[in-house]
């Protein structure tokens, strides 16, 4: 089988991503070993992503320990701090202090994590106690972008040259909030809802709209007006595989955290 290069590209707005012909290749790799059945434990998305070899061959979070969470948050440019509290509150409740204490958690015991309770369901749209849900990515990418709804958020559209420079932007923060108030777990009382929604909040400026994000222009004839972007393909990759976007893959590749496996082209 051929191999396909990892090439980088930068798109009209100025958004780097990996090429169309790695993407649909290493897509249908992962297809094949059913990565997308992974199922999802820690709360935060990224530190999940990280902590799981299937998309690399390897975790990028190669422990659970203090030093492990700050090489892997020095890397990426997150919060330190931020990082390790929600690390150490991803366990049950009863662990808690012990993870505080010792500066490292169980990652083998999350699903029913202290964070995930006070979360709500409000998990930016999707549900990381479970396998990767289509239905609810495509919920929430219509929340933020109304102008797709009814569009599936499959790689049919999104790796095709039609989905170029699409992708979802703090502007859409107020649609994004209320659109995870709506799904969450509404048998909890309203100071949990409105807890869950907090951090589901910090989760998406943090993380998604944060650290994978890149600063683009939403009118290109107005290039120094910028928001940060995610494009549509690195959020349906990141959920749907595990996999990074462009930029943060370079960044944990140059700490020595992340190595690119061989992808090669489908056959047939």
């Amino acid at each position: 089988m051929a191999l396909v290069e990892r090439i980088v590209e930068t798109d009209a707005r100025g958004y780097r991503e990996v090429s169309l012909a790695y993407r649909v290749a290493r897509a249908a790799m992962l297809d094949a070993v059913g990565a997308s059945a992974r199922t999802g434990r820690i709360a935060c998305p990224g530190l999940d992503a990280s902590r799981s070899d299937v998309a690399y061959g390897r975790c990028a979070l190669p422990g659970t320990t203090a030093a492990d969470l700050d090489a892997w948050s020095g890397a990426l440019g997150v919060n330190r701090l931020g990082i390790k509290t929600v690390a150490y509150l991803s366990g049950p409740f009863w662990s808690t202090p012990l993870a505080f204490l010792r500066g490292r958690f169980d990652d083998r015991a999350v699903n029913t994590g202290f964070l995930r309770s006070l979360k709500r369901r409000t998990n930016t749209g999707i549900l990381t106690t479970t396998v990767f849900d289509q239905d609810k990515l495509n919920g929430f990418v219509w929340a933020a972008r109304p102008d797709l709804a009814g569009r599936p958020m499959t790689g049919a559209w999104l790796y095709s040259d039609e989905a170029a420079c699409q992708y979802i932007d703090t502007t859409m923060m107020p649609a994004i909030r209320k659109h995870n108030a709506a799904n969450a777990d509404m048998s909890a009382g309203w100071l949990a809802r409105r807890l869950g929604l907090f951090l589901s909040t910090f989760e998406m400026t943090s993380l998604l709209l944060g650290t994978l994000a890149q600063s683009i222009p939403p009118d290109p004839s107005a290039p120094s007006k910028v928001v940060d972007a995610l494009h549509l393909r690195d959020l349906h990759d990141f959920y749907k595989y595990g996999l990074l976007p462009a930029v943060a893959e370079e960044r944990l590749a140059a700490a020595g955290l992340l190595s690119f496996p061989p992808v090669h082209a489908p056959t047939g």
